[in-house]
């Protein structure tokens, strides 16, 4: 059984997804500490992803996998929060967005 979920509203990219300590957001201020930590770890995982198809499982905001793309052949960013799938598909053109559930993949092996 799949648990793709195809059907996810857009929502603009300009819209920011709420704080809720799931995930750190990139501008803002109370977040900065946590996403400076977040953004030097994807900056050095991304050396590691140059000309690969890379998973973002849980992928949050999204930056993270944005910053992949910039060196990857292909990003899959998957989420089950429906605002998150919808918030990166607007943001972040490059990543590919899957909604779905991590224990049952939506993907072929």
């Amino acid at each position: 059984m799949s648990a793709f979920i195809p059907d996810v509203p857009h929502t603009p990219a300009d819209s920011v997804l709420p704080l809720t300590g799931e995930r750190t957001i990139p501008g803002l201020e109370v977040e900065n500490y946590w996403f400076r930590r977040h953004e030097v770890v994807y900056q050095r995982l991304a050396q590691h992803c140059a000309d690969r198809e890379v998973l973002e499982a849980g992928c949050g905001e999204g930056y993270g996998a944005d910053l992949i793309a910039g060196v990857a052949r292909r990003v899959i960013a998957l989420d089950y929060d429906e605002a998150t799938v919808s918030h990166v598909r607007a943001r972040y053109p490059r990543v590919e967005v899957i909604r779905g559930n991590l224990a049952e993949l939506p993907l072929p092996d």
